[in-house]
């Protein structure tokens, strides 16, 4: 190569090229990849209605009891006994009323970081135990992916009001008003209105 120099310079230029052509399809794809991916994790509002409820932090440390109100983080589990019971409040205006003695954890509450975003809004409960009441909220801006998971099943609910209890033998699925989807994968089945399944 040194005894040649043009055919190096040659070799300099189409490299240079190439990385040219790379950058100049892939910043672009990158930067529109991420501001339609991207997502913001929310919060939701623990409201004491009576009693004392137990709260387990996700970053780990003691569970701590809750009085009045606190804010929940995704990951965080809300335990109620049989003397307390609270609510939910959600980012997108949904419900959730834990009764006595359930155990409910908000593993999942996002919504997509930019308006560009064609992704729905994810809301994810993993009711382990108890009777929860689950009010999904009519969606305004965004479609909500509103799912809960207990043991035994998996819910994909729409706009509607739910009552869910998770015991030891099963999951007892209601809809009060609107429609849910109770099943894991293919092997699903369509509640409707004023129906219940075990």
């Amino acid at each position: 190569m040194r005894n040649n120099p043009e055919r190096l310079a040659w070799t300099v230029l189409g490299i240079a090229f190439v990385v040219f052509c790379l950058l100049a399809v892939g910043i672009p794809l990158t930067v529109r990849s991420y501001l339609l991916n991207a997502t913001e994790v929310q919060d939701a509002q623990l409201q004491v209605i009576e009693g004392t409820v137990l709260v387990d932090r996700a970053k780990g440390g003691d569970p701590f009891g809750v009085k009045d109100s606190a804010m929940i983080s995704p990951g965080d589990e809300v335990i109620t006994d049989g003397t307390s019971w609270a609510t939910l409040d959600l980012f997108d205006r949904s419900h959730v009323t834990l009764y006595r003695e359930s155990e409910v954890k908000l593993e999942q509450a996002q919504i997509p970081s930019f308006a560009l975003s064609d992704r729905d809004n994810k809301i994810t409960l993993d009711v382990t135990g108890g009777i929860v009441r689950v009010g999904v909220a009519l969606p305004l801006e965004r479609l909500t992916d509103f799912r809960v998971v207990t043991p035994h099943t998996d819910l994909a609910l729409e706009e509607g009001s739910y009552r869910i209890e998770v015991a030891n033998e099963g999951t007892q699925v209601t809809v009060i008003r609107g429609q849910a989807q109770v099943g894991k994968g293919s092997s699903h089945v369509d509640l409707d209105q004023g129906t219940r399944t075990w």
